[in-house]
């Protein structure tokens, strides 16, 4: 028997010591050559996430009730441990949220958020758009003049050369 249990085939390194012999692996990709992250030269903008409609909580489907065939609904009223999305049915719970004084501040902040968010959409929209426009325009401008501007057809005294 060439081997022990501790080290079975005594040709191969053990964990204890260290392998003399073994190739060494090629580096891949530029991660693996531990090359240090360029900085950006410019900052990036932080990008907007869509926000969230009225958060409806427990106690508004017992002020409330719920809606009939909406996923969210049934999640809510098993108490399951996961989130589901309402269907559109539950926005009647929404306004009459909405009516009610100790709820209408919770839908006023949501609505405000959409409001918000709609609005930064917009202005970047038009932002890109104005930018896109000069740059076209400027590029326009920097391209080079006809070689005839006035449009008239050039005369034989200037083609002939002296």
């Amino acid at each position: 028997m060439a081997g022990t249990p501790s080290r079975p085939v005594p040709s191969l390194p053990t964990l204890q010591e260290p392998a003399h012999n073994l190739p060494e692996l090629p580096m891949v990709g530029e991660a693996m050559a531990r090359q240090p992250l360029e900085q950006p030269t410019q900052p990036r903008e932080p990008e907007d996430t869509v926000p969230k409609p009225v958060y409806f909580r427990k106690g508004d489907f017992g002020k409330y009730g719920m809606s009939r065939d909406c996923r969210g609904c049934e999640v809510a009223a098993q108490n399951l441990p996961w989130r589901a999305v309402h269907n559109n049915e539950c926005t009647r719970i929404a306004a009459a949220m909405a009516a009610d004084s100790d709820d209408a501040t919770r839908v006023a902040a949501a609505s405000k958020r959409e409001d918000v968010f709609l609005v930064r959409t917009l202005e970047r929209a038009d932002s890109k758009k104005r930018k896109a426009q000069t740059e076209s325009a400027s590029s326009s401008s920097d391209a080079a003049p006809p070689m005839n501007p006035g449009g008239d057809a050039p005369t034989a005294e200037v083609l002939q050369t002296p």
